[in-house]
């Protein structure tokens, strides 16, 4: 999709100001972009209504954080303990229906009893060689949260990979009557029957560059659409949608997109122009040992990729159209790439406002 589908920007997505975090900084301003045709018009056949918000967050692990080797940034600067409050309003202006973490860990002390007290309920599946546990912190994985405050409900029993691809994924039930919308500000009214029923995975692909990590996350993207397969011909019911997001660590020119698109599913962000964006110093001579007592010659070398996504794909009886995402702030309110002394992690969170229709009531 190119820029002649966008509409006008819609009030900021700080417009409620949030404060807080390291010293009372408040992150930075984003602008909701409305989008036009992406997804199908209202037809008399899908006039049921459900409005989601969702959003995937690479949160950058506790451990992770200060041993990034970043470029510009003194690394006493992003400890999690002092990030922790950004990352929850970043979470907080967004309001997300349905939340997915990557990179995530201290589950249990922050993240579980956090998200609770905002009206969400969520599930944790740690990698089973997390990086973040090399440098003494707890494993990190991907996280799965529902806002139960908003009438959704996981159903049954998460299905869970510890292994790769690292990923959690759940049946997530919606209460749906005519014209009912889910929102950050609204609860609809909830009956036994009808819902709106889907399915949503959170994954974490193979980082790095090469023709062997791109075969990976080939292969990661295969594994994972065969196991939702196999979720799909165990379910008693058919889901109306699937939704998968995260961290995909793949830009847009890379195959691993291929198998999404050729089974037709939508990419909810198709317009973000960069998901993270960091500067890390390398070895200006890969592979050479400096001299005996000197730390080795480094460089700054950026990176501002594509890399996060969330895709949308309908079911029988039902479509998905995109109302907006969540676009990336201006250049002049980044300071110097990310972390931020106004932004937490080094990944922005990607979110998306998605219009369910069904079948009419009957």
């Amino acid at each position: 999709m190119n820029d002649s589908l966008r509409a006008e920007p819609e009030p900021s997505a700080s417009s409620s100001p949030v404060t807080g975090g390291d010293k009372g900084v408040s992150v930075v301003e984003r602008q909701w972009q409305s989008v036009i045709n992406l997804g199908p018009a209202e037809t008399p056949l899908h006039t049921q209504q459900l409005r989601l918000t969702v959003a995937a967050f690479n949160v950058l692990a506790d451990g992770l954080d200060v041993n990034g080797q970043w470029s510009y940034i003194d690394p006493a600067t992003v400890t999690f303990e002092r990030r922790k409050d950004l990352l929850l309003q970043e979470i907080d202006r967004i309001a997300p229906d349905v939340l997915g973490l990557a990179e995530c860990n201290n589950f249990t002390e922050f993240w579980a009893p956090e998200l609770a007290r905002r009206g969400y309920h969520g599930v944790f599946q740690p990698k089973s060689h997390g990086p973040a546990a090399r440098f003494g912190a707890q494993p990190d994985g991907v996280a799965l949260f529902v806002r139960t405050a908003a009438g959704l409900e996981l159903i049954g029993e998460p299905l869970r990979n510890a292994m790769r691809p690292v990923a959690i994924s759940a049946l997530v039930r919606a209460g749906l009557t005519a014209e009912s919308t889910i929102n950050k500000s609204s609860t609809p009214a909830m009956t036994s029957s009808p819902a709106f029923l889907f399915r949503v995975a959170m994954t974490h692909f193979k980082a790095g560059k090469g023709d062997s990590n791109t075969a990976l996350r080939r292969q990661d993207t295969q594994m994972l659409l065969t196991q939702l397969d196999a979720a799909a011909a165990a379910a008693e019911s058919e889901v109306q949608a699937t939704i998968v997001m995260g961290d995909f660590n793949c830009e847009p020119t890379e195959d691993c997109h291929a198998p999404w698109r050729e089974r037709g599913f939508l990419c909810a962000v198709e317009d973000m122009p960069w998901t993270t964006w960091k500067f890390r110093d390398t070895p200006t001579e890969p592979g050479t040992a400096p001299p005996p007592g000197t730390a080795p010659l480094t460089q700054p070398k950026e990176k501002r990729e594509k890399i996060d996504y969330i895709y949308v794909l309908n079911g029988p009886g039902a479509q998905v159209a995109v109302e907006a995402f969540l676009d990336v702030p201006a250049d002049a309110d980044i300071p110097r790439a990310l972390p931020a002394p106004n932004y937490a992690s080094d990944h922005l969170a990607v979110a998306a406002r998605l219009n369910c229709f069904t079948a009419p009531l009957a």
